[in-house]
């Protein structure tokens, strides 16, 4: 029997660079549902057969402490221009005790920057500043 994975050691690399590109505190959007269409055969009242019909994936939410790293940013007017910019990003959830294996990876495929947000100024508290962008993309790998 195998034990539960913990969530909390992982890194991002965007285009399978060598080193993670951000230190994110949070990733969310690890999934997808299929969607289907029901089919109602006739004379058959015990069932409806429900046929699948496409895959539809969630946005990946990335967040991460506010630096004066601008990568991210970068991407984002690259986009916003109109310009075609679309990378890989990969998600790896890493070993507690060797941060050199990967336990599960996510493949996030043509992902594209489609929101980007900062936590408001607030000069009554002291807390640290998180970056937010929200990817779109067309297909995950889960290994």
């Amino acid at each position: 029997m195998s034990e539960p994975l913990r969530q909390y050691k992982f890194e991002v690399r965007i285009d399978h660079h060598e080193h993670p590109d951000a230190l994110f505190t949070e990733v969310s959007g690890l999934g997808g549902e299929i969607e289907f269409e029901e089919y109602k055969e006739g004379g058959v009242n015990d069932f409806v057969h429900k046929l699948p019909t496409m895959a539809k994936y969630n946005n990946l939410i990335l967040k991460a402490g506010l630096t004066t790293n601008d990568l991210f940013y970068r991407w984002f007017e690259e986009i916003a221009r109109g310009n075609t910019d679309l990378r890989t990003v990969e998600i790896n959830l890493l070993d507690l005790k060797n941060s050199d294996s990967v336990l599960k990876s996510w493949t996030f495929h043509n992902a594209y920057p489609v929101k980007i947000s900062q936590t408001d100024l607030n000069a009554q508290t002291n807390g640290i500043m998180i970056d937010t962008i929200e990817l779109a993309h067309t297909g995950m790998e889960i290994k």
